[in-house]
């Protein structure tokens, strides 16, 4: 069901975006196996493209997009900055991108899954 609203959300983008950015890198970090698929590449770019997200959001997609197997070395700074944001969401989603050998862990899915439904 949430890849479903994430392809009505790719279709419409505007207006997805404006709700949740943050919403749509946990739907991906949540389903991410080894490196992001086209989709989520193209979900991700939808954020960067969008002048709606802030800055810290377009980097934290920007490193996601990027992922393969886990993060990159030089993106490790960025997402411990990140995990002591004052947003509550975007702490969760760069910790449980600095989680990540070949998937999030577990623990951090169980957190980005409560944050979704929170926001439903």
């Amino acid at each position: 069901m949430k890849k479903l609203m994430l392809f009505v959300c790719l279709l419409y983008s505007h207006l997805c975006l404006a709700s949740g950015a943050t919403d749509i890198m946990g739907e991906i970090l949540i389903d991410l196996n080894h490196f992001p698929t086209d989709t989520d590449k193209s979900f991700l770019d939808e954020i960067l493209a969008d002048s709606e997200s802030t800055a810290d959001e377009k980097a934290l997609a920007k490193i996601i997009g990027r992922i393969q197997h886990k993060p990159e070395a030089e993106d490790v700074s960025t997402l411990v900055r990140l995990s002591r944001s004052k947003s509550k969401e975007l702490q969760l989603l760069a910790e449980a991108t600095l989680s990540i050998e070949h998937t999030v862990s577990a623990e951090k899915k169980a957190a980005l899954e409560t944050m979704l439904d929170q926001d439903q």
